[in-house]
């Protein structure tokens, strides 16, 4: 059976559902994704078990049809047509795919060898702005981590105090996003920090999206794409309770987000060769002094921050690195600092984020 589709609509849908394909996986057949033809409307599916994506372009056929086919090389043949429009044949073992002045020939895989993609039915609704809770998810997907406890894989979506809340750590920083008001529901998303990728590529129509959950699974889908996410079943750390009052706070310094962040970096001729990136904080009224020093280079430099210091006086390091991460998802140009000790975490925030940073042992 022949059919033929325009090239950017079929690429651009390919697009939609590349991110689900492994890179590497002992399952041959999730290198494949699955098409179906009918009634002149294409949908294609792929999954990695634990993200499916399914979307639809509009074809002209001479009938109705499934195949399941490799995703990556059939994207990248089509990537070579030149035409807007391309033909491709879907017999019993090959689908031959006709160019400008190519053919190719792919082996088909049996449709019925390829996993179960149906869709759940959601238990509930996430009423939130789209691009303002990707935003959340992608920013939180930074604050956590591959190597350590299980939980610090995922970011948190869970309603706290009458917010839809975006939380994520890694045992060294933590990240805090009140996203928008919500009703009186209950519910915890461990959403796995691999599959908020798909976020990052995949962009989603604003005026139709809707976004829910049931059990087990994240769903997303808008007029013509459909994702299902299968969440993390564990139990999220209680992160609020490493947060400090804001009544605990003893020591405060403002300053120039761009001219800090500036200062850091240049620093990192300095600890960049060393292994815990160290940088030391020092407060005057009117200053910040970041210094760091590399005793096996016999390396040393200094920074000198203007800005606006009130409360104990006290010096404070931390892991650059992390440090860094945390001022740069601050959305202030005026940057405030809060501490209690050189020994607990600091606090960045604004509107939305609350960011907690933990120090670093300095030896003096």
């Amino acid at each position: 059976m022949k059919f033929t589709a325009d090239t950017k609509a079929f690429l651009s849908a390919m697009a939609r559902i590349s991110p689900c394909i492994p890179t590497n996986t002992t399952n041959l057949v999730l290198y494949n994704a699955l098409f179906n033809i009918k009634d002149g409307i294409l949908d294609m599916t792929a999954t990695n078990f634990e993200i499916t994506a399914t979307t639809f372009i509009n074809v002209e056929s001479e009938g109705n049809t499934s195949f399941c086919v490799d995703q990556k090389k059939l994207q990248s043949i089509i990537k070579n047509a030149v035409a807007p429009r391309f033909e491709a044949e879907v017999k019993d073992k090959v689908v031959i795919v006709q160019l400008e002045k190519s053919t190719y020939e792919l082996p088909l895989v049996e449709t019925n060898s390829y996993p179960d993609v149906s869709f759940k039915t959601q238990d509930g609704l996430l009423e939130v702005d789209g691009s303002a809770f990707f935003e959340a998810l992608i920013e939180a997907k930074k604050f956590t981590n591959t190597d350590t406890l299980r939980q610090f894989f995922n970011v948190h979506i869970t309603n706290f105090g009458g917010r839809i809340e975006a939380q994520a750590t890694d045992n060294f920083t933590g990240y805090l996003n009140s996203i928008t008001d919500c009703k009186d529901q209950e519910f915890s998303l461990l959403i796995p920090n691999r599959c908020i990728s798909f976020f990052e590529t995949v962009h989603f129509d604003e005026a139709s999206l809707k976004m829910g959950y049931n059990g087990n699974s994240l769903l997303v889908k808008d007029d013509i794409t459909q994702v299902s996410i299968i969440l993390t079943d564990s139990e999220f750390p209680k992160i609020h309770m490493v947060f400090p009052e804001d009544d605990r706070f003893t020591s405060k310094f403002e300053c120039d987000k761009t001219s800090l962040i500036g200062a850091i970096n240049r620093l990192s001729v300095v600890y960049g060769t060393t292994n815990d990136k160290i940088i030391r904080l020092d407060f005057s009224n009117d200053m910040s002094i970041i210094s760091s020093n590399d005793t096996s280079m016999n390396t040393s430099g200094k920074e000198y921050v203007p800005g606006t210091h009130t409360g104990d006086n006290f010096s404070i390091g931390f892991n650059a690195s992390y440090f860094l991460r945390g001022i740069q998802y601050i959305d202030s140009d005026l940057l405030e600092i809060h501490m209690i000790s050189p020994k607990m975490g600091i606090i960045l925030k604004d509107e939305n984020r609350t960011v907690l940073v933990m120090p670093s042992l300095l030896k003096d």
